[in-house]
């Protein structure tokens, strides 16, 4: 029985260091494996870190574009205000012209109703000595009593009738022909023929 005992103590002795051997290599095993995680864990981390900064750049980037944004808003809301105070002022002075002109066309028309304008057209005749018809060689007119001669064609210089200004009158009186010595030469001559529209 002693020897027995004697066997299994040195087979114990012998798968002892073996066992540690084993042991030890499994916990190498685990440490490797650990490390590797580790460098995992790191390298996540380190582009984790990478993508916080270059969140970080765009937070900043979007911080100043809002500020721009907004006091360009600011900007275009005070262009906005007095856009629409200018546009009130225009509305004002246009109801104001709107109503002048309004006025203007009823005093218009009443002035229309109440004068009564006619256009007298003189037209002369070619007197015996090539001269106008009630004017001779006497009779001296100033220019402001004597009718503007105006000359429309060709035509009207061979035919020698020569049409004058027109006059707007009101009465059927012609200024300027009345008791003076325009008037009476040419009603010496033969008066002109007018017309009255």
């Amino acid at each position: 029985m002693a020897d027995k005992f004697q066997v299994s103590g040195v087979e114990d002795e012998a798968a002892h260091p073996l066992n540690m051997l084993s042991l030890l290599e499994r916990v190498a095993g685990i440490i490797d494996e650990v490390q590797a995680c580790q460098q995992r864990m790191e390298e996540r981390q380190l582009e984790l870190e990478s993508n916080v900064k270059t969140i970080q750049a765009e937070v900043l980037k979007l911080a100043k574009d809002h500020t721009t944004t907004s006091s360009t808003v600011e900007k275009l809301l005070e262009k906005t205000r007095r856009v629409g105070a200018t546009i009130k002022d225009v509305r004002v002075r246009l109801e104001k012209q709107n109503l002048r002109v309004k006025k203007v066309e009823t005093t218009q028309e009443e002035l229309l109703t109440k004068n009564k304008f006619r256009v007298v057209i003189y037209q002369l005749h070619p007197g015996p000595r090539g001269g106008m018809a009630g004017q001779s060689g006497n009779d001296t007119c100033s220019s402001s009593k004597t009718p503007e001669l105006v000359e429309k064609s060709p035509a009207t210089r061979q035919l020698q009738h020569i049409l004058h200004t027109a006059y707007v009158v009101g009465g059927g009186k012609v200024p300027g022909l009345a008791g003076d010595g325009c008037q009476s030469g040419m009603a010496g001559a033969g008066a002109p023929n007018h017309r009255v529209y």
